[in-house]
């Protein structure tokens, strides 16, 4: 039987990953030393901005909801909302009716 022919989006991340590893073993030794300190500023901003965000969060739900909410910082690999240590302002309307909790 024929093999299924890859689709265009298919097709264009596996040219983008190549032409990723190939600028990578193609890259000095100070490129990959600015990559990494860059990487690595951008790690630092995710969790300064993780740790503000995830306050503010705190400190409405204690203000306006008596709830101390814990925000957890998800996996740096997952694109997923961080899990809420409650499940929200509308969470128990939402069980009741028998929904499906998009965060938390």
């Amino acid at each position: 039987g024929a093999e299924p022919q890859p689709s265009l989006t298919e097709l264009s991340e596996t040219i983008r990953d190549t032409e990723i590893e190939l600028s990578i073993a193609m890259a000095s030794k100070d490129q990959l030393k600015m990559v990494l300190r860059r990487l690595q500023a951008l790690r630092d901003d995710h969790e300064s901005r993780f740790s503000i965000m995830s306050k503010i969060v705190n400190e409405v739900g204690q203000r306006e909801m008596n709830e101390n909410i814990i925000v957890t910082d998800p996996d740096s690999n997952e694109t997923d909302f961080p899990k809420l240590s409650i499940p929200g302002l509308l969470g128990k309307q939402l069980l009741m009716a028998g929904e499906v909790l998009p965060v938390g």
